[in-house]
């Protein structure tokens, strides 16, 4: 599983955006070399480039900068040629039962920080808010759920497979930093529980049964996590993805609440394309996204610019190789804030701290949008202003008129 290019994300001051650089390979299967280069929000210029360090018989296998915005988290695979063939790389549970490790280095520097410390989850952890912690699900030596102190690399939870119930992939952190909820099956009653354990001590706060049909543990916010159900209703041509909300209480679960602005929808739109619709938050806003395209035919033209572009070295037409589109909602009154058209690598875009940027790197190019709702002109408002004086100029005018008549 190779490195590949992307976005990984913003400077604290929204100035800046850090991008993964494609291996440089010099035979399949192996990279040469993985670099972070830096990226001048106002410019779009290169600042620095930097090579990740790696050892002989080392891989990069994930890279993530964390919510502090200045350290990244990168994990290692071993992968001795002598010992681990390159189609191994291909199939996820003996790659992550390779040796692993990871490492924390500065932004700036690329120096270690902390580490390395012993790793053996998947490439993807999910992160606390602030950083801290690290939950990371694998399935190479059974059905594990780890939660890890990021700094120390101790292993605070371990939660394996049971007789009766299993572990799930996904864990969500409380937007505090002082809990975590982690997400079980059982397979034969069919139901879906949730285990609440407070943060630093780990000690079980209760275990509750989910609602029926759960296919996301998504979020905890301001005390309640939000998930999201199989689709229970259809509409025209969709499938509904209907979104719950709990308050967290001490014991318990409260009641679940139907959250319509987190709503998605499944269509079947041809025999290969399946169009998906979720919601996730950032702070005031919402992000929906809709994974899939309606139409995946291009215009002549759109292809004959990628052409050119391809061999000329030009950046003529939009980056197309996406299939995610985005919308921006306001989350306090549901309005658009703004839509934005070209497609989207999937999940692989991020979005400034500011909300005024969106970044998606493909195929070797960064590309970024402006997101801030368009203004309106100043003569736009002057007209409008001019509009209605001449309408209450008309309105006298004619009133007059009426009274001298009479």
């Amino acid at each position: 599983m190779a490195v590949h290019g992307r976005c990984l994300g913003f400077s604290r001051a929204s100035d800046q955006v850090y991008v993964l650089e494609p291996d440089q390979q010099e035979i399949p299967g192996q990279p040469k070399e993985t670099f972070v280069s830096t990226y001048d929000v106002a410019t779009g210029n290169v600042l620095h480039r930097q090579a990740i360090p790696v050892e002989k018989n080392w891989r990069v296998s994930g890279i993530h900068l964390l919510p502090n915005h200045d350290t990244y988290f990168i994990k290692y695979v071993y992968t001795d040629p002598a010992t681990y063939m390159p189609q191994d790389d291909y199939d996820p549970d003996i790659y992550n039962a390779r040796p692993g490790k990871y490492v924390l280095l500065d932004r700036n520097t690329l120096k270690t920080q902390v580490g390395p410390f012993p790793y053996s989850g998947a490439a993807w952890p999910q992160f606390s808010p602030d950083g801290k912690w690290l939950f990371t699900y694998q399935t190479s030596t059974g059905r594990t759920q780890q939660v890890i102190e990021v700094s120390t690399g101790k292993t605070v939870l371990l939660l394996t497979e049971q007789s009766n119930k299993r572990p799930v992939y996904r864990c969500c952190f409380s937007s505090d930093n002082k809990a975590v909820a982690l997400w079980w099956y059982v397979p034969a009653t069919k139901e879906q529980l949730v285990e609440v354990y407070d943060l630093p001590d780990m000690k079980l706060r209760f275990t509750q049964k989910l609602p029926q049909n759960v296919r996301e543990l998504e979020y905890w916010e301001n005390n309640r996590l939000y998930v999201y159900l199989n689709p229970a209703r259809t509409g025209p041509q969709k499938d509904i993805i209907q979104c719950y909300s709990m308050e967290v209480g001490e014991s318990q679960l409260g009641e679940p609440c139907e959250e319509k602005l987190f709503e998605g929808y499944e269509q079947q739109v041809s025999t290969s394309n399946r169009i998906r619709q979720y919601a996730r938050y950032d702070g005031d806003i919402l992000l929906q996204v809709s994974r899939g395209t309606p139409d995946t035919r291009s215009p002549w033209w759109k292809d004959w610019l990628a052409w050119l572009d391809a061999k000329w070295g030009t950046s003529m037409s939009e980056s197309k190789s996406g299939v995610a589109r985005l919308r921006i909602v306001d989350r306090q009154t549901g309005v658009l804030r703004y839509e934005l058209k070209p497609l989207l690598e999937d999940w692989n875009f991020k979005m400034s701290p500011d909300h005024t940027r969106v970044a998606d790197y493909q195929h070797g190019k960064l590309w970024m949008w402006d997101v801030t709702p368009a203004s309106r002109w100043p003569w736009a408002w002057g007209l409008a202003v001019a509009g209605v004086l001449v309408m209450q100029l008309i309105k006298l005018f004619c009133s007059k008129r009426l009274v001298r008549r009479a």
